[in-house]
């Protein structure tokens, strides 16, 4: 009898407790569901009083509509390192490209407010949020305002703006500038590099880890006696010797085709070969005859349009001394706008400050590499070309 009554209570007691679980769950059930209908009625209370989010957040920045234009020339230059001249040329040509549409949302950003926008962050080390306070627009903005200003530019003045002199008249009008100011007959240009500091690619890191430290490309460039760039090369990793970048560029290509004169020849550094068409030093030893030496000094100072160049142009434009935000792609088209607005500047005659000097003097961070002496074999009409015009340099 007693094994049966407790058979009774087992079963009622676990009977219980599934029926209390499933009465729990239930429960549990309906205050979930009641707070999410609790919550979604405070959802919908608090929208009919709180304003609908914007589509740009307010920004209070008045520089471009109301300081700018109590620029002094003087003042402008130095801002935007540009005059005038050379900015509303920019606004000119670049104005279908950059033009855009106002819409219900806001109004579009006028084209030379966007001109200044990407010179001024060409101009501060690429400082995207100081220049996005100072404009009072949004930090993405500038960077699409930049990267949409460089496009245009390699787009619309690139190939009107660098380019290698091909014509007679500027051949002559080169040569007898380098042999009036230099000495240094028969040359149309100088051969220079210099590294430009990048963020780490994703592919291939390694190649652009140069001597200094840093992820870097190279720019090779020729500039002529008014300190313009007619060519120039963007891209190579940083960890390239300078021959090798000469030998894989478009330049050597069209200099191997001989459609310039064989009397005329680019100059440059010893960290480049010797060749018909590119003069060089002489190897450095102690038994140089006064022949020799004279020729090093003439090719030395008639290598100054090149050092000029490449300072005013790092000097100027201060991106191109940091690593900038930007990746591989985009810091091409970079290098390229800073060349084409530097070119502009020194045709237009716009003024360069020698403070500009002091930040170019001062790079600690990302100094450049140093020149290694050029291993690659002279060629035999290099060696003979350069021994005749150690004997006729006065």
């Amino acid at each position: 009898m007693w094994q049966f009554i407790f058979c009774i209570t087992h079963w009622l007691f676990h009977y219980w407790k599934k029926r209390r679980k499933r009465y729990e769950q239930e429960n549990w059930r309906l205050l979930r569901r009641r707070r999410i209908l609790i919550m979604r009625l405070l959802r919908q209370r608090r929208r009919r009083y709180v304003a609908k989010s914007c589509w740009a957040y307010p920004t209070t920045g008045r520089f471009w509509e109301e300081t700018v234009p109590t620029f002094s020339d003087i003042s402008f230059l130095k801002h935007f390192g540009t005059g005038r001249e050379t900015f509303q040329c920019l606004v000119d040509e670049l104005y279908l490209d950059l033009v855009r549409e106002n819409t219900i949302m806001r109004r579009a950003i006028p084209v030379d407010k966007r001109i200044a926008v990407a010179l001024t962050v060409l101009r501060s080390s690429g400082d995207f949020t100081s220049v996005a306070k100072l404009f009072g627009i949004g930090r993405s903005t500038g960077h699409l305002i930049l990267k949409e200003f460089s496009s245009a530019v390699c787009k619309t003045l690139y190939d009107k703006i660098v380019t290698f002199p091909e014509t007679v008249t500027e051949r002559e009008e080169i040569t007898n500038a380098f042999n009036n100011m230099w000495h240094f007959p028969g040359c149309l240009g100088a051969l220079g590099a210099s590294h430009i500091p990048i963020l780490s690619p994703s592919q291939g890191g390694d190649d652009y880890w140069n001597e200094e430290g840093y992820h870097s490309i190279v720019l090779l460039g020729v500039v002529d006696h008014q300190y313009t760039f007619r060519y120039a090369d963007v891209g190579q990793p940083g960890g390239t010797s300078d021959s090798d970048i000469f030998f894989k560029s478009e330049l050597y290509k069209h200099l191997c085709t001989k459609l310039i004169p064989e009397e005329f020849h680019l100059i440059a550094q010893s960290s480049f070969p010797l060749l018909h068409c590119l003069m060089t030093p002489f190897s450095f030893n102690k038994s140089k005859n006064s022949m020799q030496t004279k020729f090093d000094y003439h090719l030395h100072k008639a290598l100054t349009p090149a050092e000029v160049a490449f300072s005013h142009l790092r000097g100027r434009w201060k991106v191109l001394l940091k690593r900038c935000d930007l990746q591989l792609d985009n810091m091409v088209d970079i290098v390229k706008t800073c060349l084409v607005l530097h070119n502009l500047c020194e045709i237009n005659g716009d003024h360069y400050f020698d403070s500009w000097n002091e930040s170019v003097n001062e790079e600690t961070h990302f100094p450049q590499p140093l020149h290694q002496q050029n291993l690659t074999n002279p060629s035999q009409a290099g060696i003979k070309k350069r021994n005749e015009l150690a004997v006729i340099l006065p």
